[in-house]
């Protein structure tokens, strides 16, 4: 409640519970921070100090889209009537962290969050039909691939990949566009060495992560998985579906989702960005610079690469070739220390949660920091791209390759880009609203 008298707009106000402001004169009426507060609360001045607090990084502030994710997050499970939500690893990692304060911070304890240790390497094994019924379309994500990556993506070790290559008398490291058609691959396939190993890789794999699935205590039979990751095609949940068949029902939520095909649609939901979804408020802008949230949602253990029995309960192995945590202690984790403060001072601040304007000031405050990065947010950046990997990913623009000055060349014309965007769809609403 904003009002200029005591009595009726604050200390009754107040007597109900209502976050009120009392205005001392009419002139305040007609400033700009009065008609901030009518659009965005009361609150308006502490969101506003919480933007610009004085920070190493400006990329601090992605906690206002982070918070208006686990916000809208909360709600669709409600609305899914959602008792259980899986986070994805690796990246789900610190946005479950977050759906946590979120639920502690507002006292709500009706849905419970589990980590599952999941990655495409070792989703692909589980999901793998008994050759040669499968056809390895997943692979088909590749531009080029050699038959030592796709022997070493389904974690087959040196010594079997060297035997294989020797007895079949294959160029393992020769790249095919299409792999699936080339003779080197039909003759690998063929090889009973090959089938009988694969098989029973698959078969371990299968029994394990089943095992280890089982041991959330969830009846995802009855009730389904409802399931949270970064997005942006979902490549996991798809293999998940394939691993889990047609009986169970998984439902994925993510910060952006690309919906590929319509099945994608019904089963994948970005929540701040998805092209067939234009509902959000903000779609198209936090469409934007959608990979600095892969460097800002790492996590603190490195690729899970396969599932194992252990004392005859399923459990992960993880990737031991690259070291993580390193680059984690040094680089991510001050960066998502300051992002968690301003996360929660933005839940402490925003008191209308049915009719909240949060949605408003996070689309400003997005715009604000991507279209004008630090320095220390470029440095910062590339040092993160430069420590990242993965063995099953394909990026589209390969930073690594490009210097440092061509990369920041690249930015700011991407941010030149979006500015245009924006000014150009500000304009539109204001020739609209005159016509009116």
């Amino acid at each position: 409640m904003i009002g200029d008298n005591k009595k009726s707009d604050y200390l009754n106000a107040k007597k109900n519970r209502i976050s009120a402001v009392k205005i001392n004169n009419r002139q305040l009426k007609d400033s700009k921070t009065f008609k901030k507060k009518i659009k965005f609360g009361a609150k308006y001045n502490e969101l506003y100090n919480v933007f610009h607090s004085q920070n190493q990084y400006n990329f601090s502030n992605f906690a206002f889209p982070l918070y208006l994710f686990t916000k809208r997050l909360y709600t669709e499970l409600q609305n899914h009537h959602a008792k259980n939500v899986f986070f994805f690893a690796r990246e789900g990692q610190y946005l479950k962290f977050l759906f946590d304060k979120y639920c502690e911070i507002n006292n709500l304890k009706d849905i419970q969050s589990h980590y599952l240790r999941v990655s495409r390497n070792s989703m692909l094994l589980t999901s793998l039909k008994p050759i040669p019924q499968e056809d390895f379309s997943a692979m088909n994500c590749y531009f080029y691939i050699t038959i030592k990556k796709f022997l070493t993506t389904l974690n087959f070790h040196e010594s079997f990949i060297k035997q294989i290559s020797t007895e079949l008398n294959l160029d393992i490291d020769k790249k095919w566009k299409n792999l699936n058609n080339s003779k080197d691959f039909k003759k690998l396939l063929s090889n009973k060495i090959f089938i009988n190993e694969c098989n029973k890789k698959r078969e371990n794999n299968r029994e394990a992560f089943f095992s280890y699935l089982n041991s959330f205590g969830v009846d995802i039979l009855k009730d389904g998985m409802f399931v949270v990751d970064v997005g942006w095609g979902g490549s996991i949940q798809t293999l998940l579906m394939k691993t889990l068949g047609d009986k169970i029902k998984v439902q994925g939520f993510y910060i952006g989702a690309r919906d590929k095909t319509k099945s994608d649609i019904e089963v994948k939901t970005g929540l701040l960005y998805s092209p067939k979804r234009k509902t959000y408020r903000g779609h198209k802008y936090f469409h934007h610079d959608m990979a600095y949230y892969e460097q800002l949602l790492r996590a603190n253990h490195n690729r899970v690469d396969e599932y194992i029995m252990k004392n005859g309960v399923g459990t992960y192995l993880l990737d031991t070739k690259v070291d993580d945590e390193k680059n984690y202690k040094n680089l991510i984790q001050p960066m998502q220390k300051r992002i968690t403060e301003k996360f929660i001072s933005i839940c402490q601040l925003d008191v209308y949660k049915n009719c909240s304007l949060i949605e408003d000031y996070a689309i400003r405050a997005f715009y604000k920091m991507i279209s004008k990065p630090t320095k220390n947010d470029y440095n910062w950046l590339f040092k993160c791209e430069d420590s990242h990997f993965d063995n099953f990913v394909i990026v589209n623009y390969n930073f690594r390759l490009v210097s440092h000055g061509l990369r920041k060349a690249f930015y700011r014309l991407s941010n030149l880009n979006f500015k245009l965007k924006y000014s150009l769809t500000a304009k539109k609403i204001k020739l609209s609203r005159a016509k009116k």
